[in-house]
């Protein structure tokens, strides 16, 4: 009946998904794997949190589950951009992107919004920038490229 329908639906599907999953474990499948599932479970974690709260507040329960799949699709958008630019093109351009950062650590304590005491965020569009969340990248990137600078030292 419909369960041994259902089965071989499942059956179909897996048969054709699993010839494109990666033969052996690598740390790039174990990284993509693991950003996966971070996104689902933080989108778990959003939906159940805040649905009663987006009901109540405007009219939509699903109103911050959209407001985040679109922030997760932006920041896929940002990935693939930062990822098609070479290494040596980020190490070249440190100096001024840590200009860029520290003018945007300022901008948030001169123009930024407050919330809850804290004036930690600047208002884009309809999107908000946590400064920091770039300095992090940033201090990545530094970090990265003061190592290459200096592997021949040791």
């Amino acid at each position: 009946g419909l369960a041994q329908t259902t089965i071989q639906k499942i059956n179909h599907w897996y048969e054709r998904i699993l010839p494109k999953w990666p033969a052996e474990v690598t740390p790039r499948n174990v990284l993509i794997f693991c950003v996966v599932a971070l996104l689902c479970i933080g989108s778990v974690m959003v939906a159940s949190a805040s649905m009663p709260y987006a009901e109540y507040m405007h009219e939509n329960p699903f109103h911050y589950v959209i407001r985040h799949g679109i922030s997760i699709v932006a920041a896929g958008v940002v990935a693939y951009l930062t990822y098609r630019i070479s290494l040596n093109t980020w190490f070249k351009n440190t100096f001024p992107l840590w200009l860029l950062t520290m003018v945007l650590l300022l901008a948030a304590l001169v123009v930024g919004s407050e919330v809850n005491g804290s004036t930690r965020w600047i208002k884009i569009g309809g999107f908000t920038l946590q400064p920091t969340e770039v300095a992090k990248v940033m201090m990545a990137i530094f970090t990265a490229d003061y190592v290459v600078r200096r592997a021949h030292e040791t």
